[in-house]
């Protein structure tokens, strides 16, 4: 099995920066979902059960990050922020 891996964000970012990459990064896979969940159900009514449970779980992320800088509001302090994706290919399963 073949592996890559992005460095995705390695930064230090004051609060106000920090929201708005992470908030972001959490808008574009929901709207990504919402897109493919509308795109699946349209075009051949597919079951998108584990796509909507995905994006509530990205919704309540969203909401504990919110919750962790409100926290922290007026404590000037830094966020360093590590993501890195790992990509992992493999063979399809027969269909």
């Amino acid at each position: 099995m073949k592996t890559h891996q992005i460095r995705l964000i390695d930064s230090t970012y004051g609060a106000d920066d920090a929201r708005e990459v992470l908030g972001s990064l959490l808008n574009d896979k929901i709207k990504f979902l919402n897109h493919k969940i509308f795109s699946m159900q349209e075009r051949y009514g597919s079951n998108t059960e584990h796509m909507n449970k995905r994006i509530e779980e990205l919704r309540q992320e969203k909401r504990d990050l919110e919750l962790l800088f409100e926290e922290h509001e007026g404590e000037h302090i830094d966020f360093e922020i590590g993501c890195t994706l790992v990509i992992q290919l493999r063979k399809a399963e027969a269909v």
